[in-house]
């Protein structure tokens, strides 16, 4: 299995250098980019069992995940750290999470949803007076709200 670990690990970087940095790219582009991503990835893991799948996805998430304990001890700074681990993070875990079980897919989304329960409902709340911020934070919430599978009972309330 390291073998195909190692294949995928270098067939990734390779396709994620061809693509290059999405969050840079307009709105547009960027879905068109990730879904470029996701059919490489779906074609790239369709030969694996299911199993051998979750193992290839799960060591790319795991080094993501890892970084989670870097966290800077200064409240400004792992602020800043988590909102950009998040952001990054949120996007292989939608990209992934197809290739999970259940339990696996459960055990990744605890971190995300902790930034969504907390970072989310405060930057609502910090940015009544900013339309263009509060778009923004709202489509964020929105996204987590769908990657998370969030229910509508439980989701943050927007006033």
């Amino acid at each position: 299995m390291s073998r195909h670990l190692l294949k995928f690990a270098d067939a990734w970087t390779n396709k994620l250098e061809e693509i290059g940095e999405i969050d840079e790219l307009e709105e547009e582009e960027q879905k068109v980019r990730e879904e470029e991503l996701d059919q490489w990835l779906k074609e790239y893991l369709e030969s694996y069992r299911q199993s051998e799948r979750e193992k290839i996805v799960r060591v790319i998430l795991d080094s993501f995940y890892a970084e989670l304990a870097q966290m800077p001890e200064s409240e400004a700074k792992a602020l800043e750290f988590s909102v950009d681990w998040a952001l990054e993070t949120r996007s292989l875990y939608k990209m992934f999470k197809p290739y999970l079980s259940e339990s696996s897919a459960s055990e990744y989304a605890k971190p995300l949803s902790k930034f969504y329960e907390i970072v989310i409902a405060e930057a609502l709340e910090d940015s009544t007076g900013d339309e263009e911020n509060r778009a923004l934070v709202y489509k964020l919430k929105q996204e987590f709200e769908e990657i998370l599978d969030i229910e509508e009972s439980k989701r943050i309330r927007v006033r």
